[in-house]
């Protein structure tokens, strides 16, 4: 796909996505403006868990890395994960990714395949744990007792083994003569130097969940500044949800997405769409501001390192 065709497909699907939200207010604006606001404080934390998520992916970032012999600091690892984090939220297709390579492969020599493969281990990881946790926090919230508690741990469970097997289980990829192959095995043998490392997997495993410690502590502030107690179950559940959404990275940010799958999540919990729609548009304002305070800087800084080669 030419990228001004993606370009255009993104386009035409965020104004889809907007213009079924301002129906939706519209048509509902009763539901929505009995939805108060009732605590700035708490909108503030939703700011600084979301500022720890951040660094917690840089962690990750830092520590996968290691096992393709990139030694980043940590600063480096956090404005990177600033840099993309702004970048996927203003463009389509996880654009940030590109700028992550970018900058890996003129300061660090690091070649595409091998820095795919740490993308690769940063989704799958994320899947894997986060999948896990909705899981728990379903089966504690429901007991699955009913259908759509049932269909939604089915399709956490259908993520959760998949990433599992590709984490643990998957074969190698073997080499052959086609390109595509070699591409494919050489993404592979990076992925199986970040598996093989126990101190790796730790790690990687360990900055996840403090990813996803933090992703729940936001939404279920977000909801509290509401006057909306989800509890740390639903907050769990629906931390969940927005990686299952956040899969499809068309649109900036997977908007429409993310807020969808929520949607569908939410359907076990005792609020409403209203309720849900509104948070969850609050929270992602929140986090396309603390990522232009942070990624703004970053970039910056950044630059300075790319025009002058530091790190080489």
């Amino acid at each position: 796909m030419s990228s001004r065709l993606r370009t255009t497909l993104s386009l035409v699907l965020l104004c889809v996505v907007c213009l079924a939200a301002y129906w939706y207010v519209r048509t509902h604006s009763e539901d929505f403006q009995a939805v108060e606001l009732v605590s700035w404080p708490a909108i503030g934390l939703v700011a600084v868990c979301f500022g720890f998520n951040i660094a917690f992916r840089g962690l990750f970032s830092l520590f996968v890395l290691r096992a393709v012999r990139v030694d980043l600091t940590f600063l480096e690892s956090f404005q990177l994960s600033a840099v993309a984090t702004m970048t996927n939220f203003v463009l389509p297709f996880r654009s940030g990714t590109g700028l992550r390579a970018l900058y890996l492969k003129r300061c660090y020599g690091l070649e595409l395949t091998l820095f795919a493969s740490t993308m690769t281990a940063l989704y799958i990881f994320f899947i894997f744990v986060n999948c896990l946790l909705g899981m728990v926090a379903l089966l504690l919230l429901t007991a699955l007792h009913d259908p759509t508690s049932l269909k939604l741990f089915a399709i956490l469970a259908c993520l959760g083994l998949a990433s599992g097997w590709a984490i643990f289980l998957a074969p190698d990829v073997p080499r052959g003569d086609g390109r595509l192959l070699k591409y494919l095995s050489r993404i592979s043998e990076g992925w199986d130097q970040i598996r093989s490392s126990r101190p790796i997997l730790v790690a990687a495993l360990s900055t996840t969940a403090g990813t996803s410690f933090f992703a729940s502590l936001g939404l279920y502030s977000a909801f509290q500044a509401f006057g909306l107690d989800i509890g740390p179950g639903g907050s769990i559940l629906l931390m969940a949800s927005q990686n299952v959404g956040g899969l499809i990275g068309i649109t900036p940010g997977a908007a429409g997405f993310q807020e969808g799958a929520g949607l569908l999540f939410s359907s076990v919990l005792s609020v409403t769409v209203a309720e849900t729609l509104l948070v969850l548009g609050v929270a992602r304002l929140v986090k396309i501001g603390v990522a232009l305070v942070l990624g703004v800087p970053s970039t910056m800084m950044l630059s300075k390192r790319l025009a002058v080669g530091d790190g080489v």
